[in-house]
């Protein structure tokens, strides 16, 4: 009889154990997910500042009509070294549970002719 109950408790154990993996496991896809759509956000405001849907000249904010729990922000800085290159950085933040998150993304773009007369 003891060695039921002992193959019971170590049962027991193992499941809880295995359990809580699958929970976090859910957790972390779900993060990984919102991280990639965030990622996937961000560059599709690059390529509107690529092809000029969104201008260079000054920065820009909002939200995205499709995922609501997201938020842009721009800023963008001319380079004072190189004439015509801006420094952009695109800022997605969006809500995990109760936190705010934020993935930024870094990068140079030429200004298009014309722009910035």
């Amino acid at each position: 009889m003891l060695e039921v109950l002992v193959t019971l408790v170590i049962l027991g154990t193992v499941l809880a154990v295995v359990a809580q993996g699958f929970t976090w496991s859910g957790r972390a896809t779900g993060e990984a997910a919102q991280e990639s759509l965030a990622v996937m956000l961000a560059d599709m405001k690059i390529s509107e500042l690529e092809t000029g849907e969104i201008s260079l000249m000054q920065g820009d904010s909002g939200d995205f009509e499709e995922h609501e729990n997201f938020r842009y922000e721009i800023e963008t800085d001319a380079d004072e070294e190189n004439e015509g290159l801006y420094s952009v950085s695109v800022s997605i933040f969006y809500k995990e549970g109760e936190e705010e998150r934020a993935y930024v993304l870094h990068r140079l773009i030429r200004e298009r002719p014309g722009e910035g007369l």
